[in-house]
């Protein structure tokens, strides 16, 4: 049995700065193979928390704990689209600012894209003219 690698130093540091997040493009760039994901994620060190982003558990334990989950999901959409021209919007960026929020805002990351519009499993991305229906 092979010890899950630790999170590399080049990778963990950035992730620092994003509640711990981490895409398989950084690991790859530090030398992190497919398997080696494969292993961490299956002993439970690691978290997917969306296709090619992953979390530490230790540091999705001290997310949760501090209730900062709504962060923690905007960070993973933002990881995982890899858009610059995207930013967080609505209630998700109230949330961010620390901006009252209505208490039935859905737990959809919303963002706003000058250049198109898409959906994806959580997250809700508008342009500035259009809006879809929900």
């Amino acid at each position: 049995m092979t010890v899950p690698v630790p999170v590399p130093m080049a990778v963990d540091e950035p992730g620092r700065r994003r509640l711990g997040v981490f895409t398989t493009a950084e690991l790859a760039a530090a030398g992190i193979g497919e398997s080696e994901v494969r292993t961490a994620v299956r002993a439970g060190v690691w978290v997917r928390l969306r296709t090619g982003v992953f979390i530490t558990a230790a540091d999705l334990a001290e997310v949760e704990r501090t209730g900062r989950r709504p962060g923690l999901d905007a960070v993973a959409v933002t990881a995982g689209l890899a858009r610059s021209s995207a930013v967080l919007s609505g209630a998700t960026a109230a949330w961010i600012w620390g901006l009252p929020r209505p208490r039935s805002a859905p737990p959809t990351v919303e963002l706003t894209d000058p250049h198109r519009w898409r959906r994806g499993r959580g997250w809700l991305m508008t342009g500035p003219s259009c809006r879809p229906t929900r």
